[in-house]
């Protein structure tokens, strides 16, 4: 079973020049390899590779993370599959390696992924045991396959999923980079043993590519949605959220809730300098902050206020109580948000039922939606299909870095409601702009 063999990228300066890992556990597994495997000197070449790969300006911690498992993955296979120090490596051993990474068995594959190592961050890096649920490949969206075949031989298909071109491509380029970086240390044979592999080599999983819908079909989606909570007040929630997948680049993570963290109106904060240029006295939400991402800004493209004056007042009518504490999102009883997984499930009924509508509309037989697949019974449209068609329309404003998180909830809480300023006479001074 394969386990991380690297530390974290903030450990990294940590292990070079060492000998072996740090990490007891890591060291102890490697401990019970064949000595002739060489798997100490593999793992030292990889701990310097990384480093040296970390001193190009473009290589982020990002790039480490997807490094680090491809590196992980050709050393097992090489020493608990191929049994060849990986040093020796020829043409025939990539071009195997290869095709094993492509079809590869279920229990070298996460669906979610997970941490490499268990215990607090705080705990020393050298007693932190291994994560046993850890794999080096994270896949989401696995093939169809039965529990009770993942430990079939290779070659039978039905217990294998097979790997995209993107996955192809980042075995290929890491495994070109590695052994280019050993020949110039003179470690390896001349013959760099990924060269002559080419792509067209490996079959790959066709990934059906998400509908980029146009800018009038948006608006047409936008419009019967409106329609629809307009008859059915269950989809004001959902309505915003559609409204956050077109005009910002909100990701839809930052719209749960957690028992760590909570969603509430007071993300919303104002754009106070736009509001001064325009001599306007109705204040609009201009930016968006989550917790999730305390680093990041999100302006809110101007379309979007009106959806949000909507729901501002719908929250208040349904209870005049609502505050900057006040979840943005709550559930039906009212006792806390939705997960990530329940927004993507009830979204998706959402949009269902904006497609019925739709198909059942005059709107049906216009010229942007006669050929459309997604006129069909049960069909939906995900957050993701939303967002990337609006970003191709140029409606979404990009996110913004900031030094530090934006902590004051007065600046903009909830629907605008300072600390001196009750709910009621906010919705009176700024709840008559133009809302849907």
């Amino acid at each position: 079973m394969p386990y991380p063999l690297f530390p974290p990228i903030v450990l990294l300066t940590d292990h070079q020049g060492l000998e072996r890992p740090i990490n007891n556990d890591v060291r102890a597994r490697l401990d019970t390899l064949d000595p002739a495997l060489e798997a100490f000197q593999t793992w030292r070449l990889g701990i310097n590779f990384l480093a040296k790969q970390c001193q190009r300006p473009e290589f982020s911690p990002r790039h480490y993370k997807i490094v680090c498992p491809v590196l992980e993955t050709m050393m097992h296979w090489s020493w608990s599959i191929r049994h060849k120090p990986f040093l020796e490596w020829q043409e025939t051993d990539a071009r195997e390696f290869m095709r094993f990474v492509m079809r590869l068995p279920i229990s070298w594959i996460s669906k979610t992924g997970g941490t490499r190592y268990l215990l607090k961050t705080k705990t020393e890096f050298a007693v932190k045991p291994i994560n046993n649920k850890w794999r080096p490949i994270v896949r989401k969206q696995l093939a169809d396959i039965s529990a009770s075949t993942s430990t079939s031989t290779p070659g039978t298909g039905s217990d294998f999923a097979l790997g995209t071109v993107q996955h192809l491509t980042m075995f290929l380029r890491s495994g070109r980079e590695f052994f280019n970086y050993l020949y110039a240390l003179r470690t390896t044979t001349p013959m760099n043993p990924f060269d002559a592999l080419k792509s067209r080599d490996f079959e790959v999983r066709q990934v059906k590519t998400r509908t980029i819908f146009t800018p009038a079909q948006l608006t047409d989606l936008m419009s019967t949605a409106t329609s629809l909570a307009q008859s059915d007040n269950q989809w004001e929630s959902w309505l915003l959220v559609a409204a956050m997948a077109i005009y910002s680049d909100v990701p839809l993570r930052a719209l749960g809730s957690s028992s760590a963290l909570r969603l509430t109106f007071s993300s919303f904060k104002a754009d106070e300098a736009d509001d001064q240029k325009t001599g306007s006295s109705q204040t609009s939400p201009g930016w968006f902050e989550s917790s999730h991402y305390p680093r990041l800004r999100y302006p809110l493209a101007p379309p979007f206020a009106a959806y949000f004056r909507r729901y501002a007042k719908f929250r208040h009518s349904q209870n005049s109580d609502v505050s900057p504490q006040s979840l943005l999102l709550p559930l039906m009883d009212g006792t806390g948000g939705y997960s990530g997984h329940t927004l993507v499930d009830l979204f998706c009924r959402f949009t269902t039922s904006i497609l019925t509508r739709l198909q059942q509309s005059p709107l049906a037989g216009s010229a942007p939606w006669r050929s459309c697949d997604h006129l069909q019974p049960g069909a939906s449209v995900t957050f993701l299909e939303l967002r990337k068609s609006a970003r191709a329309a140029g409606w979404v404003p990009s996110a913004v870095s900031i030094d530090e998180p934006h902590l004051d909830e007065s600046v903009w809480p909830d629907l605008g409601i300072c600390k001196n300023l009750p709910a009621g006479q906010w919705l009176h001074r700024h709840g008559g702009g133009p809302s849907l």
